[in-house]
């Protein structure tokens, strides 16, 4: 069993002579997430009150790491690692947002973590780092949230408190809040209050499995690390061609269906793209996505850059690429740095890469997770990593925002076309 963290103990306290809680006992172990359920005026938010310090039981006993909290003031229950996140958000409404997470870390002295933390929780919520220097009271309600809980972050608690975090909030920001309390479930642990209504959400939180319950964690690399919910979810694989597909959540399983989205029309973003457009069609006529975003893909981007005189081939090059796959050729090349032409197609690439799947995130409205397969991307996580991909997938205009709460993450097993094979026919023979 993990080790305990916080202990209550048939707590009773009092709005004057009124009782709010009586024989509440719960506990809550180390790397924990705990949620208190229960309607209205049940008395959620007066048990993270008692457990924080702000209000006193007239019975019972509340323990931290084995230290009795009753009589210490919030500030000093806050010096001991115990965050509280109330209702209602309370932000500082006249202080930026980077004030706002400056004063969650104002017991600290530690400036370079303190910018590491601070930096941590815009990659969680990217939205606070456009609105950094903005005042606090003017962002939305879902944005004052995400503020005051990252504002708890920075204090680097060992527990969090969160009361009704989701109240009054869209499924999308519950969602991406939902992120932001998972974040680090091996260091924090959570109390969560929610009202019964909220139950469903929970499920935000503390789901962790694939959603085809066939690949593990060690068979994904996520980009970056977010948590798969069961919603709709959608599959890319460049290789030898593009594959794209869906996955439909109708509330209880996933139904695969298949599409042909790699033949629609490729559409460029910028003047670049435009005269790569322009100079692929002069030779196929129509140009699909599969054209640039696949093996043959990738040469035909560095055939572009090289035609165009971007970049000079050099001559071993050239010759490497007449004896082996010119693909493979490109991107070991680009990867050890031999060649400025090659890493010039690969960043071009990845970067045509991360934009189609992001048209196709949205087409399926993959909110459950954007998975990546096929031979290239393997091959070239360190490339995928370096946020080439990550920002085109989610350079949408008005859609950003969505695109920032996908998943995406790539598939490493070699084996998963047929894995998937095996798993259809066992369930079609019913085996499963």
């Amino acid at each position: 069993m993990a080790e305990g963290l916080l202990e209550v103990n048939n707590i009773e306290t009092y709005y004057g002579p009124i009782m709010a809680i009586r024989g509440i006992s719960f506990g809550v172990p180390r790397g924990a997430i705990v949620t208190i359920l229960g309607a209205n005026g049940a008395g959620k938010t007066t048990i993270l009150k008692t457990v924080s310090g702000v209000m006193e039981p007239q019975k019972g006993t509340v323990t931290f790491e084995g230290r009795a909290l009753r009589g210490l003031d919030p500030d000093k229950v806050m010096r001991l690692g115990l965050s509280h996140v109330p209702e209602g958000r309370e932000v500082f409404p006249l202080l930026t947002v980077r004030e706002n997470l400056k004063m969650g870390a104002y017991t600290r002295t530690d400036a370079g973590a303190v910018a590491q933390d601070m930096q941590m929780v815009y990659d969680y919520f990217p939205v606070l780092a456009m609105r950094a220097e903005q005042r606090a009271g003017l962002l939305s309600g879902g944005e004052q949230q995400m503020l005051s809980i990252s504002r708890a972050l920075m204090a680097r608690p060992k527990m969090m408190l969160l009361d009704e975090p989701s109240l009054g909030l869209s499924p999308l920001l519950v969602k991406v809040l939902a992120w932001g309390f998972a974040v680090s479930p091996e260091k924090v642990a959570l109390t969560i209050s929610l009202n019964r209504m909220m139950f469903p959400y929970i499920f935000f939180i503390s789901l962790s499995a694939i959603m085809s319950g066939i690949l593990n964690g060690f068979d994904v690399f996520a980009l970056p690390a977010f948590t798969p919910v069961l919603l709709n979810a959608a599959i890319i694989a460049a290789g030898t061609g593009l594959g794209e597909a869906g996955l439909y959540w109708d509330g209880r399983t996933h139904h695969p269906f298949a599409t042909e989205g790699g033949h629609a029309n490729f559409g460029a973003s910028d003047a670049v793209e435009s005269e790569l457009l322009h100079w692929l069609s002069t030779q196929f006529g129509h140009v699909s996505w599969e054209r640039l975003v696949s093996g043959p893909g990738l040469v035909n981007v560095y055939r572009f850059l090289r035609d165009t005189h971007r970049g000079e081939e050099p001559g071993w090059l050239a010759e490497e690429m007449r004896a082996r796959d010119p693909a493979a050729v490109i991107s070991d090349a680009a990867q050890s740095g031999k060649s400025p032409l090659c890493l010039q197609a690969l960043d071009l690439f990845m970067g045509l890469y991360g934009s189609e799947a992001g048209n196709l995130a949205l087409k399926i409205m993959a909110t459950g997770g954007v998975y990546v397969g096929g031979g290239i991307a393997p091959k070239n996580l360190d490339k995928l990593k370096d946020g080439t991909f990550m920002k085109r997938f989610v350079a949408k205009g008005r859609m950003q925002r969505l695109l920032e709460t996908m998943p995406v993450k790539v598939i490493l097993n070699d084996k998963t076309a047929l894995l998937g094979a095996a798993r259809c026919a066992a369930v079609r023979s019913g085996l499963t």
